[in-house]
């Protein structure tokens, strides 16, 4: 599992002086996060790492008649620096997130593109729109009169590059992530409305089993940095674990590569031992424009070019025998191969979501005076992010 996105210098000094300083106070339950705040944050991310792997194991395996926090200790205590009382805790916590995971499938899923799903959106500032609304006056604006519904904006977003690829490889990240991380479970969800701010919602990318949320993102030509995360992107993150009330989120950037189909034969035809991700992708597009995708079953390295062409074609077969897909028309393949997957733990911070949730408020003010203003027809405004 992934390490977290924060800034840490070596606290071994402080670890030791706390915790002979303080050593009643270590030994509690209840301030036992609290001390962990000085103790360096390598061990703690390490365990809870350990303790995510071992959890996603149990749950895929049905394991309940354990003791869980013996047997990892047991597992690891030779090897890395684990006490039972970090156990205890990262697992307190996983299953207050499973808790709220639970709560949130019994929701009644807002489909997308759906007239609700039109409905609940023109009615509320969404998180990918957070950063935007509340930070660029301009851009603010425009969207504010989008929300307003003074303004006709007649952009074709299936023409904008980057966002068509992000659209399209969205599922193979979403694939590849499950499959680094143990093949744990991933859940989807539509819109989810803020039960605190009728004027706000957020579509997550996911929440795996764990109730860790996942936002993804796959750039067009943006380079992956780790430890870097575009503050557009977190504001995004902030927005959406506080609809869905969860504490902590995986952003995942992976960086794909298209390739020509002699050049994915050449690399994948017959070797079963390269160490590379990779698949095909069935494109088609329908009388309006819009994009659907058919992908090979799994992202295997021990797949060929043909075990996946063969997947394919089978897909296609099924596709086409829809009489319900006869609006939409074979575009291309997109042969592709994963280059690199970069995952960076975010956490929810509540003290900057009150002052975030308060421009909420203003944003959505303004758009009820703009619903006094005429009508406009503006042009779409790249702002040059690619996803």
């Amino acid at each position: 599992m992934p390490r977290l996105t924060k800034n840490t210098k070596n606290l071994s000094n402080i670890r030791k002086n706390a915790k002979k300083k303080f050593k009643t106070l270590y030994n509690s339950n209840k301030l036992y996060k609290y001390i962990s705040s000085y103790i360096n944050m390598t061990d703690i991310n390490q365990v809870n790492n350990v303790v995510d792997n071992e959890m996603i194991y149990f749950i895929n395996n049905n394991i309940k008649d354990i003791n869980k926090i013996e047997y990892i200790y047991k597992k690891y205590k030779d090897t890395m620096n684990i006490d039972k009382k970090a156990i205890k805790s990262r697992i307190s916590e996983i299953n207050n997130y499973r808790k709220v995971l639970k709560e949130l499938v019994k929701q009644p899923i807002i489909k997308q593109r759906t007239k609700e799903w039109f409905d609940a959106r023109e009615n509320r500032l969404t998180a990918s729109d957070l950063h935007d609304a509340i930070q660029d006056k301009k851009i603010s604006d425009m969207i504010a009169k989008k929300k307003a519904k003074i303004t006709k904006d007649n952009t074709n977003y299936n023409s904008i590059k980057a966002l068509k690829w992000g659209t399209m490889f969205e599922p193979m990240a979403s694939r590849i992530y499950s499959e680094v991380n143990g093949n744990v479970n991933i859940y989807e969800f539509g819109l989810i409305c803020d039960p605190q701010n009728e004027h706000f919602g957020a579509s997550p990318d996911g929440i795996n089993e764990l109730g860790i949320m996942i936002e993804i993102k796959c750039p067009y030509s943006r380079k992956i940095v780790d430890g870097y995360i575009p503050e557009k992107y977190l504001m995004q993150i902030q927005g959406q674990l506080a609809v869905c009330n969860l504490n902590e989120c995986d952003y995942i950037e992976c960086m794909f590569i298209a390739l020509e189909e002699s050049e994915y034969m050449e690399e994948f035809a017959n070797n079963k031992d390269v160490n590379v991700k990779h698949g095909i992708i069935a494109e088609y597009i329908s009388g309006s424009g819009e994009y659907t995708y058919l992908y090979s079953d799994g992202s295997d390295i021990n797949k060929t070019a043909n075990d996946n062409i063969k997947d394919i074609r089978n897909k296609i077969d099924t596709f086409n025998e829809n009489p319900e897909n006869n609006n939409y028309k074979f575009y291309k393949f997109t042969y592709w191969k994963l280059d690199k997957i970069n995952t960076q733990r975010v956490l929810f911070n509540k003290s900057n979501w009150e002052d975030i949730n308060t421009k909420i408020h203003i944003f959505w003010e303004k758009v009820e005076r703009f619903k006094l203003l005429p009508v406009e027809r503006i042009r779409f405004i790249n702002d040059d992010d690619d996803d």
